[in-house]
């Protein structure tokens, strides 16, 4: 029988902080504000190195996406070791919940929805609302540590939360290629770790040589003078 992964992976009512000129305030996206970038990644902890498989280059499993009012829904029918075992932590509740990555474009302050906000969560009084004018997505994950803790993830295709969801890919995808350079970046990063890793081993192998060749000349010096004074 095939095994799949199902999840939410962002709800587009979710209010978060965001911080504009240095003053924390919130914002949310809607499904009328959401794209798609020229390929979306799934990823374990957002690692590029653990990507499982993308929209582009299922190797590792098809990904189906399916926007909806609610959110963004996603079925992955894991074929790598690494989808099979992220399926069993899926399985057993070792991961249970979701994440995104995304651009964000322009925001726009939403007074109306902020005053209905403020009085459902008194928490929010001294803050103002935005909304996402534009975002573009390129990368889903699964996590026990998301920003948004109503996501999550089920290898139960029966799960209530998943009712009237039909498995068709439904969004568009762009022509911004977000996941690339993600990977790039990613890869310039770790390049730069090594780097210094390395400057800083270099640094104490010359560091060592040195001392070495100062306590020879400081051996040298005592021996010629202690000739000098016999």
């Amino acid at each position: 029988m095939k095994k799949y992964i199902y999840g939410l992976a962002k709800k587009f009512d979710f209010i978060s902080g965001i911080v504009i000129d240095g003053i924390e305030k919130c914002s949310y996206t809607d499904s009328e504000t959401v794209t798609y970038a020229k390929e979306v990644a799934m990823t374990l902890e957002h690692n590029p190195k653990q990507t499982l498989t993308t929209t582009a280059a299922p190797e590792g499993g098809e990904l189906i996406l399916v926007q909806t009012n609610k959110g963004l829904y996603f079925r992955y029918a894991p074929l790598s070791v690494e989808g099979l075992r992220a399926y069993r932590h899926v399985k057993h509740r070792r991961l249970r919940q979701c994440s995104c990555i995304f651009r964000r474009g322009k925001l726009k302050r939403d007074i109306k929805n902020e005053t209905r906000a403020k009085k459902l969560h008194p928490i929010l009084n001294d803050m103002s609302l935005y909304k996402d004018k534009k975002i573009c997505l390129y990368e889903i994950c699964l996590t026990n540590n998301p920003k948004d803790t109503k996501t999550f993830c089920t290898t139960d295709k029966d799960h209530p939360l998943l009712k009237g969801i039909e498995w068709i890919t439904n969004i568009i995808n762009g022509e911004e290629d977000y996941w690339k350079e993600e990977v790039e970046s990613e890869a310039f990063k770790e390049w730069m770790r090594d780097f210094e890793e390395s400057r800083k081993k270099a640094d104490k192998k010359i560091q060592a040589a040195l001392e070495r060749r100062v306590e020879r000349i400081e051996r040298a010096a005592k021996q010629k003078l202690g000739g000098i004074l016999l």
